[in-house]
């Protein structure tokens, strides 16, 4: 599955194979190391055999610590049409509670931000987190209550008419079971972040009181369920502009981080930050002599191909 010239072959024999690989295809999900290709691909296929079955593995996987993979069981289980009742709620409505707790937090953490000096490119992805988190809302919901509901919901939500938003929320709180009102309602309201804060303050209860360099670390810290790699990425950025020795320890734990976007970022921040602390954990870590190999090589291109050690030398400098 992870070979694009095999891939698609090899998808279309799994659908086509049905209900009995599933055993097999779970293993292979939950196998140690298991490329992320690989696991989107079989919840792909999961969702393509639809069946009882596939519907419960999908439920299965909607909390997954990845967020593309939550994102693709949610996605393949609304295209489904399945409207989950009884049981097969449960899962569905233990992650809608912690999305909208996760939804809420970003929305104090994005004030955080904007009220400190801090880049856009940050104050952007934690935007986009915010979008990420509406749109699973939606999502879930759709799995509890009628998929052609929820979408007429969302439209007229999104509308900018106050007319049409109006029509929506009050078709959404007839939608909703009572013990969700409170939660769901102020979230998905026509408001600001900080009312949509306000009126969930005794469900949701949240940290309203942190400074930037408490967001900071926590959105590199938090799990990759909640933050993407990207929002964790300009996070640590921000935090070399803190220039604070404090944060060697979060950098070294990233450098050895398998995704290399974290790792690459971590590793320049760190040499910036403490070259002595950088080169101890170089030689550690076994990556210096890639680093060597790399600077040897961007030397050749920027010098026309020149001597590579005077090359070295001049990027060196």
């Amino acid at each position: 599955l992870r070979e694009p010239q095999y891939s698609n072959a090899a998808f279309a024999a799994i659908v086509a194979t049905g209900e009995t690989i599933f055993q097999a295809l779970d293993s292979a999900f939950y196998a140690t190391g298991q490329k992320e290709i690989v696991q989107l691909r079989i919840v792909q296929a999961y969702g393509w055999i639809d069946s009882p079955q596939s519907v419960d593995l999908l439920l299965s996987k909607i909390n997954y610590s990845n967020q593309n993979i939550g994102s693709m069981a949610l996605d393949m289980l609304g295209k489904s049409g399945y409207t989950l009742e009884g049981s097969k709620a449960v899962p569905v409505r233990i992650e809608l509670e912690e999305v909208c707790s996760v939804i809420i937090w970003n929305m104090v953490a994005s004030g955080v931000l904007d009220a400190s000096s801090c880049s856009q490119i940050l104050k952007e992805a934690l935007l986009s987190e915010i979008e990420y988190n509406y749109e699973k809302i939606y999502s879930l919901l759709s799995l509890l209550y009628d998929t052609n509901k929820v979408a007429l919901i969302k439209k007229n939500l999104r509308s900018g008419d106050p007319e049409k938003a109006e029509f929506a929320f009050g078709l959404l709180d007839m939608t909703l079971e009572e013990d969700m009102k409170p939660m769901i309602l102020p979230i998905l309201s026509v408001s600001d972040f900080e009312e949509k804060i306000f009126r969930t303050r005794y469900v949701l209860p949240t940290t309203d009181n942190m400074d930037k360099k408490e967001v900071l670390l926590n959105l590199v810290q938090r799990d990759y369920k909640t933050v993407n790699r990207w929002t964790k990425a300009c996070a640590i950025r921000e935090l070399l502009q803190e220039g604070s020795s404090e944060n060697v320890k979060l950098l070294v734990s990233n450098i050895v981080n398998p995704d290399i976007i974290l790792s690459e970022i971590a590793c320049e921040a760190l040499f910036k930050l403490n070259k002595e602390e950088f080169e101890t954990y170089a030689e550690r870590f076994h990556f210096k002599n890639q680093y060597l190999t790399l600077r040897e090589a961007a030397s050749k291109v920027l010098n026309g191909n020149h001597d590579h050690t005077q090359g070295t030398d001049t990027m060196v400098t």
